[in-house]
């Protein structure tokens, strides 16, 4: 769930071109890397 509210968020900004898309991806990617390394 929170993967899909990051992506529906990042997208909403990408939508009014608040945010360089290659910045957005990498802060995404490094969310998501978070989360795994949290589960173990």
């Amino acid at each position: 769930a929170l993967a899909a509210d990051a992506e529906s968020r990042a997208v909403e900004v990408l939508a009014r071109g608040g945010v360089d898309a290659r910045w957005l991806a990498g802060r995404v990617a490094g969310v998501l890397a978070a989360e795994e390394s949290r589960r173990g």
